[in-house]
């Protein structure tokens, strides 16, 4: 029986594939190196971005300071970013029978300013932001979610925009995968996923048992 929820945050809740593009441009452009397109933005660039850096020979010393330089290019254009349509509501009829939580790589009081602004903070029992050593696919920032909704992972339904969520997912051994079409990852990463969903609204009839 599933008594959990968690979301990843980017590309699930909030619509930022358009600014993470801008941004990642921006941050190639001051690292030296050449700007992606969208299709190779969408295909490379996952919850692993150390990767996506390291494949553009980019140096670790250089790479280490881009989560800061994301945060402050992000914070300015933080008032442009919106959640998707609908997810709001299909939160709020959530937490009337699940408890909620969110695993990502942004910046947790980043997500909890954001959350606030669209006043859906309080639905969330656990946010756990960016830890450093421990990006998705890593199961740590997961089961420290868990830990505080005080669930198993038997318990849990993850939903996700990438493939690292559902490797992650997997590794924990949670009891449903959801994957968003609508996020991050294109289409044919999201196959190992229990179902993939292309709309918010969607999302709670495949957490009970639909979908494709």
């Amino acid at each position: 029986m599933i008594k959990a929820v968690v979301f990843d945050f980017d590309g699930v809740i909030v619509d930022s594939l358009n600014a993470g593009f801008f941004v990642t441009n921006k941050i190639l452009e001051m690292f030296g190196k050449p700007g992606v397109v969208m299709e190779e933005f969408r295909e490379e660039f996952g919850a692993d971005w150390k990767k996506f850096y390291r494949d553009r020979d980019i140096p670790e010393e250089l790479i280490e300071k881009e989560p800061v330089i994301f945060k402050r290019e992000m914070d300015l254009l933080k008032k442009e970013l919106t959640i998707f349509t609908g997810i709001d509501t299909v939160i709020h009829e959530l937490m009337k029978n699940y408890r909620l939580g969110i695993v990502s790589n942004n910046h947790r009081e980043f997500i909890i300013e954001f959350l606030k602004k669209f006043g859906i903070h309080d639905h969330f029992g656990s946010v756990v932001g960016y830890l450093p050593g421990a990006i998705k696919p890593d199961i740590k920032p997961l089961l420290i979610c868990l830990k505080e909704l005080g669930v198993r992972p038997e318990e849990t339904c993850v939903i996700g925009d990438t493939n690292d969520e559902i490797v992650m997912a997997r590794k924990a051994n949670v009891a449903k995968v959801i994957a968003v079409s609508y996020g991050f990852h294109p289409l044919h990463k999201l196959e190992g996923a229990d179902i993939i969903v292309h709309s918010p609204e969607e999302i709670i009839a495949a957490i009970a048992g639909g979908g494709e």
